[in-house]
């Protein structure tokens, strides 16, 4: 038998060499990549600093313990959708104190000058080392929609420039006809929450 006959096994050809991958098929080695890892970059200090003076004012501080499970969203003054975040957020609303037992803290501010220069005083609170809490950053949520003026917009950078983060929260005039969600928020808001959640995980790898 010649050995070109030899190489015919059941009317098939037989390789005498082995047969290269396809380079366009995945091969059993492939494997999927992973998500692309959230990064969630820090814009002012990230902890209280040495030296910051302490301030008259502020937000009171509760005494007694509060659950640190979740995160707790601090308004600074009245009307800052302290409700509404904490909600789209899955978190706590803070009533507008400094929980006890520390924990994450979004603080949140209406974009008024009284609500910027509260949520000044609580940073400053908070930089001075006399609250527990982790501040995450500062939400701002619009007063009213459109462009603000341009004292306001200074206010704003000044303020948060004393914040690990700012986010800006867009206006939403569906939320003061209905309860916040973040299935009808807009995709700032979204940013929002995916922000916060990579933040928490972030903490509590490192715990």
């Amino acid at each position: 038998m010649t050995a070109a006959l030899k190489r015919f096994r059941g009317g098939r050809p037989e390789r005498d060499t082995p047969v290269a991958a396809n380079p366009w098929q995945p091969g059993p080695q492939d494997t999927e990549l992973p998500p692309p890892v959230r990064e969630v970059r820090l814009s002012g200090p990230s902890a209280p600093q040495r030296g910051v003076p302490g301030i008259e004012g502020g937000l009171p501080i509760r005494i007694q313990a509060a659950s640190q499970d979740g995160v707790g969203v601090l308004g600074c003054s009245g009307g800052s959708g302290e409700s509404s975040l904490a909600t789209v957020l899955g978190g706590r609303a803070c009533a507008h104190a400094w929980p006890g037992a520390g924990g994450p803290v979004v603080l949140c501010a209406r974009t008024t000058a009284i609500g910027l220069q509260a949520a000044q005083a609580a940073l400053a609170q908070w930089a001075a080392g006399a609250v527990s809490a982790e501040v995450l950053g500062l939400a701002l949520v619009p007063d009213a929609p459109g462009r603000r003026p341009k004292p306001l917009r200074d206010l704003e950078r000044l303020v948060g420039s004393g914040a690990p983060r700012v986010w800006q929260i867009p206006w939403i005039a569906q939320w003061r006809d209905d309860r916040a969600r973040a299935d009808n928020a807009p995709r700032q808001v979204q940013n929002f929450i995916d922000d916060v959640e990579t933040l928490l995980a972030e903490r509590s790898g490192s715990a």
